[in-house]
């Protein structure tokens, strides 16, 4: 589930670092892709660099915390696509 990925505390968090990072320098966005299966993590940053390092950072915490999700909902029966569930694009 797209949505409970994104909600998950620990993306949050990751998501306010690179926040708190950014500054007033830029920003980041996290969301669920409408048309396919994944979330999509967009940044805009003074430089490349940053760039790659705030989204990369954001990316890791997301798979690290789907695969979690994925292994709650097997054991609970309800297994999500594996493929969904760890989907990232950054652009």
């Amino acid at each position: 589930d797209k949505a409970a990925v994104r909600a998950n505390p620990a993306v949050q968090t990751a998501v306010a670092a690179a926040e708190q990072c950014l500054g007033d320098s830029g920003r980041i966005l996290v969301r669920e892709s409408g048309t396919e299966p994944l979330i999509r993590v967009m940044a805009e940053c003074e430089t490349e660099e940053q760039c790659h390092e705030v989204v990369d950072g954001v990316i890791a915490v997301i798979q690290q915390e789907a695969v979690t999700i994925y292994i709650v909902a097997a054991e609970l029966d309800q297994s999500p696509d594996a493929a969904s569930l760890l989907g990232c694009e950054a652009e």
